[in-house]
Parts: structure tokens; C-alpha cells; sequence
């Protein structure tokens, strides 16, 4: 398949002759993982405030070489 051509790759508006850019390759990709882990945080956030008594708490300990409990 040919390399297309740099004039390609800019896309010109027919009512006010105005040069806009396309977006493709890497830099939608990009968008696109960005836009996703937003959405599903929000879903998570959304979940975990609809249905808080099905969410398990996570419980931090640390433990130093000799297996006594930090506090």
C-alpha cells in the first residue's frame, strides 16, 4: 500500500477554508487509552459509591524481619 501524501493528511473545511489536521496512528491511540481508563474509573467510582457494602476494604499491615507487627 503507498505512503499516502503529506496533503493527505490535512483536511481542509469547504465552508471557511481553514486547514484542520487529522488525527490518526499513535496520537489516537494515545486519546483513546486515555478517554478508556477515565471511563473506567468513573464506572469503578460510580460502583463502589452505588454499592458500598459489596466492596471489601483493603487492610494495609507491615511486618518487619522478625515478624512483629508495625504499627
Amino acid at each position: 500500500m503507498p505512503e499516502p501524501e503529506p496533503r493527505d493528511r490535512v483536511f481542509v473545511d469547504p465552508v471557511t477554508s481553514q486547514s484542520m489536521r487529522r488525527i490518526g496512528g499513535g496520537l489516537l491511540f494515545v486519546w483513546s487509552v486515555l478517554f478508556a481508563s477515565f471511563a473506567l474509573s468513573l464506572v469503578m467510582l460510580g460502583v463502589v459509591w452505588a454499592l458500598p457494602t459489596y466492596v471489601d476494604p483493603v487492610v494495609w499491615s507491615a511486618v518487619d524481619m522478625a515478624g512483629n507487627r508495625l504499627r
